[in-house]
């Protein structure tokens, strides 16, 4: 394994780079293979199509960011952003990753830059109304393979994301479990979630 980089992260990468990428008139279309030399490939096939969609799609501009540390504002504008105009914000598969500070953080900026009918889509990593959380997330942590090198962080019951979201700056406008999409999903574990901003 890449040193201090997560399995997950390098699984990803090592996907995206079996894709025709895009790049500007001096690029280099290899790049991304270059810098995945030595990691371990994973066929994340339950995945593909969503990470072609996100890899390939026309006009994407990448940003560099930690979530824990970055001021979205500050950097979605350095690359651009159009606060007056709509924008989707997307974190799938993120939230799970971050604690409660660096959240509110992140989503936060997203609704202080977000403009007019803007949206949230996000899958929230959730457990049984009156559990413990702490015990949720410790015994989570204890069954996964990477969990040393990149613990989830929050689980929540739904009452509580749905609060988390709104001191961020979000109002859930629709929700589905993740099982009842027909993926495999395990019921109560996964809610997806579309929000507008509260401003």
């Amino acid at each position: 394994m890449a040193a201090g980089l997560s399995r997950t992260s390098q699984a990803v990468a090592v996907t995206r780079a079996g894709f025709a990428r895009p790049h500007s008139p001096d690029g280099d279309p290899d790049a991304q293979r270059k810098l995945c030399s030595g990691m371990r490939f994973v066929i994340l096939g339950h995945m593909l199509a969503i990470l072609r969609a996100r890899t390939i799609s026309s006009g994407p501009v990448l940003v560099g960011a930690d979530f824990r540390h970055d001021d979205l504002p500050s950097t979605l504008a350095a690359a651009g952003h159009d606060a007056s105009m709509p924008s989707l914000f997307l974190c799938e598969g993120l939230l799970v990753y971050l604690d409660e500070h660096a959240t509110i953080g992140l989503l936060g900026g997203a609704a202080a830059v977000a403009g007019q009918r803007s949206r949230l889509a996000a899958s929230l990593s959730i457990h049984a109304e009156g559990l413990d959380s702490a015990t949720v997330l410790a015994h989570s942590n204890a069954r996964r393979r990477t969990a040393e090198a990149e613990p989830w962080l929050t689980i929540l019951p739904v009452s509580a994301q749905v609060s988390l979201l709104a001191r961020a700056g979000w109002l859930v406008t629709a929700s589905v479990d993740a099982s009842d999409l027909g993926a495999g999903a395990e019921p109560g574990r996964s809610l997806l979630v579309t929000a507008e901003p509260t401003g």
